[in-house]
């Protein structure tokens, strides 16, 4: 069973990947699901905690770069000149 949940979320890290080069704010949903994924498998059935402990700075990564692409997106929609 954790093998094919390790392959279903390696899967939606790529897809995560992509949606990160076209700039879509999905990614970080899809990596938070894959990262807590990683970090159940780890900690219940591979027992590799050095890994473990990487999904969750991943985890932390994910959340720091919603909240700047977020802050960044606020910034831009500012500076945008209003039509009316």
């Amino acid at each position: 069973m954790w093998q094919m949940m390790s392959w279903a979320a390696m899967v939606s890290c790529i897809v995560a990947y992509i949606f990160n080069i076209k700039k879509k704010k999905l990614c970080f949903i899809i990596w938070e699901l894959a990262a807590v994924a990683f970090v159940l498998i780890n900690l219940f059935w591979t027992h590799d905690y050095a890994q473990m402990s990487l999904n969750v700075v991943y985890l932390g990564f994910n959340a720091y770069g919603w909240m700047k692409w977020r802050k960044d997106e606020q910034a831009v929609n500012l500076q945008r000149p209003s039509l009316g």
